[in-house]
């Protein structure tokens, strides 16, 4: 018991690993201590920040591994209650804290979209008119830099000057790690910052090509960011972005509801209006728009997202 004990204070004391320590399947401290029924561990590690939402690479929460144990019991009924409380009192916020958010994904970042957020080498690939060889392409909410990597000989055939943007110093510095292995850094500029920032907007030329890629549904302002966004679009460029939605002619269906709830937990927000801003706008031409639904892993859960390019009147 006093080993246990020891073990605990030492989670308690060292904040700098509630976040960022993870194991080979993705499990935080939290998950952990959820899949194990201690209740004071959860609560500690919460008190210290932990974050309630974050998953491991099958994209399960802490509460999935307390509510599924093979042999659920008071202990982890208990924790149950103190997830569940911590998650809705996190999902009701009316301020969510981006860069907290995505420094708590750590190395495992990558990993976990590429199975939750497809479509984007299909984007990035065949979408986007690439024989026009864009001399400028700014990457709104970038990451850790993955959409660079599906075009990476389409990059440096076209020479192009690419601007990486995102309010996350800690996804950054992996993108900046990712150009470097990618041979690309005397063609790529890292900027920190948020798109509907005035201050950062004047560090950004007009460019031939914006994406965004699955970062629209995380900006509150969103009709902000997709003005600015179309503003830094050079005349015959190309705005392309990838994000969910719910599916045309089913929002008020059940599943679409679900889905929006469920998504908005993460701060996520599935908005329908998204798409109707980009068609309604007379500057911009429709030449790639798609829809499709995948599935989440390891749940039934299948949304929505859509492909959209558009070129900017001359």
């Amino acid at each position: 018991m006093e080993k246990v004990a020891a073990n605990k204070g030492l989670l308690l004391e060292r904040s700098t690993l509630v976040s960022d320590s993870r194991n080979p399947v993705g499990w935080t401290l939290l998950h952990s201590a959820a899949a194990a029924g201690a209740s004071i561990c959860v609560s500690g590690l919460l008190k210290l920040g932990a974050n309630p939402f974050a998953r491991d690479l099958t994209g399960r929460y802490p509460l999935h591994l307390a509510a599924a144990h093979e042999a659920p019991n008071l202990k982890h009924l208990k924790v149950c209650d103190i997830l569940m409380a911590a998650m809705a009192k996190q999902g009701l916020a009316s301020k969510k804290d981006v860069r907290a958010f995505y420094k708590s994904q750590g190395s495992r970042y990558d990993g976990f979209r590429e199975a939750l957020l497809p479509g984007r080498d299909l984007l990035m690939q065949h979408a986007v008119p690439w024989v026009k060889r864009p001399k400028t392409w700014i990457s709104v909410g970038c990451g850790t830099a993955r959409d660079i990597e599906f075009v990476t000989g389409h990059v440096k055939a076209a020479g192009t000057k690419v601007i990486l943007v995102d309010l996350s110093d800690a996804l950054l510095d992996m993108a900046r790690q990712r150009v470097i292995d990618l041979g690309l850094q005397t063609q790529v500029q890292l900027v920190e910052g948020d798109i509907n920032d005035p201050k950062i907007r004047k560090k950004l030329p007009e460019a031939d090509l914006v994406t965004c890629s699955y970062c629209l549904t995380m900006i509150p302002k969103w009709k902000d960011a997709l003005k600015n966004m179309l503003g830094l679009v050079k005349p015959g460029g190309n705005l392309a972005l990838i994000d969910f939605v719910t599916r045309e002619g089913r929002e008020s269906n059940w599943d679409q509801k679900l889905y929006k709830w469920w998504f908005s937990m993460d701060g996520v927000y599935f908005n329908r209006e998204h798409v109707d801003w980009l068609r309604a706008q007379k500057s911009l031409s429709t030449i790639w728009y798609s829809e499709e639904e995948s599935r989440v892993p390891y749940t039934p859960y299948t949304p929505t997202h859509y492909l959209y390019v558009g070129e900017k009147a001359k």
